[in-house]
């Protein structure tokens, strides 16, 4: 199921590229590049894009880069910063959740309102 906090973190994105595109739009310009501007950008805390994530290298765009920067990066650090950036948004996460309640044969359990037992 999905969370209140991913539905804001949907809207911030979907609200992020729609003023992107509405600029575009109002500058004449090709919203293309200013989409991949945007895959571009690094995540904070994480140093690297969604498009250095996904294909291990930083995209050209119509920023001038050196040409070692085009060349895919070392994989294993950037797995190991996003790993350690989703371990940290777990703990924050679980911070207000509780542990469940073991449940054993025959023990009711509520679903949508509903009481309903095994047999």
């Amino acid at each position: 199921s999905i969370e209140r906090w991913q539905l804001y973190a949907w809207d911030i994105t979907i609200k992020t590229i729609k003023l992107m595109l509405k600029k575009a739009l109002q500058t004449n310009t090709d919203a293309h590049l200013a989409l991949l501007s945007l895959r571009n950008t690094p995540i904070t805390g994480l140093g690297f894009s969604p498009a250095e994530l996904l294909m291990g290298r930083v995209l050209r765009s119509t920023l001038p880069v050196t040409s070692p920067m085009l060349k895919p990066r070392h994989t294993k650090k950037m797995r190991q910063r996003l790993t350690q950036q989703q371990q940290k948004q777990k703990n924050y996460y679980d911070q207000h959740t509780k542990s469940l309640s073991v449940l054993g044969p025959g023990a009711k359990v509520s679903a949508e309102g509903k009481a309903i037992s095994q047999q």
